[in-house]
């Protein structure tokens, strides 16, 4: 019962994918498991060749994914082997230019080195000329010196003179100022001392003049006291002369 149950299935699968039984189902409305039985019941070959398509199926496909990975991978390799060649042009590209600018290099360092050996000849042209013209100037120098050499010397001495002079005249001027400095800072000292002097004097003539006035107001004092109490007296005679009449 198993056994016919599982056929059964096998059957159905491969029923249900044939065409003709697909227009039958549709058209005449049976079930595919009708369909299974009348399989299993007519030919039991048609499973076996349904299997066989099915492996050869599997086989043709499995083949077809074995090539298609073929084909993949060696697109895979065509892929490198172009970008393998990519790469060497690039390196060739590279190492040309790489040889292009150690060309213009090694140009532009042949030009500097040209540049230097004729700046170089200038220099030393212009050396050679400066030396020489050092040279003449030299000797110019010397002639002029030779000279011109005793004429400064008595201009020298001359100035020296001058100064000397010079010198001297400062040092007597500043005696001569010295000397009248002294004389009069004596001069101020004894005016100093005069004025001095005579504010003192002042001074002790107005002490005696205030000492006068202050002995003659107590003189004017004292004849006050003397007029008032010579009043005091006759009043008091006049008042005992009255009471005295009274009594009489």
């Amino acid at each position: 019962m198993f056994l016919f149950v599982e056929e059964s299935e096998a059957v159905l699968s491969v029923a249900v994918e044939d065409p003709i039984y697909n227009f039958l189902e549709k058209k005449l409305k049976l079930s595919p498991l009708f369909f299974a039985l009348c399989e299993l019941l007519v030919d039991d070959n048609y499973i076996q060749t349904n299997e066989k398509q099915q492996q050869q199926q599997q086989q043709q496909v499995q083949q077809q994914q074995q090539e298609q990975q073929q084909q993949q991978e060696q697109q895979q390799q065509n892929v490198q082997e172009q970008q393998q060649q990519q790469e060497l042009q690039q390196q060739h590209q590279h190492q040309d230019l790489q040889q292009q600018q150690q060309q213009q290099q090694q140009q532009q360092q042949q030009q500097q080195q040209q540049q230097q050996q004729q700046q170089q000849q200038q220099q030393q042209e212009e050396l050679s000329s400066s030396v020489c013209l050092m040279l003449n100037v030299l000797d110019l120098l010397t002639e002029t010196f030779e000279f011109l050499l005793p004429r400064f010397k008595q201009k020298q001495k001359q100035k020296q003179k001058q100064k000397q002079k010079k010198i001297e005249n400062k040092e007597e001027e500043e005696e001569k100022i010295q000397r009248i400095s002294k004389k009069e800072q004596q001069q101020q000292r004894s005016n100093m001392k005069k004025k001095q002097r005579q504010q003192q004097q002042q001074q002790q003539q107005q002490q005696q003049q205030q000492q006068q006035q202050q002995q003659q107001q107590q003189q004017q004092q004292q004849q006050q006291q003397q007029q008032q109490q010579q009043q005091q007296q006759q009043q008091q005679q006049q008042q005992q002369q009255q009471q005295e009449g009274r009594h009489h």
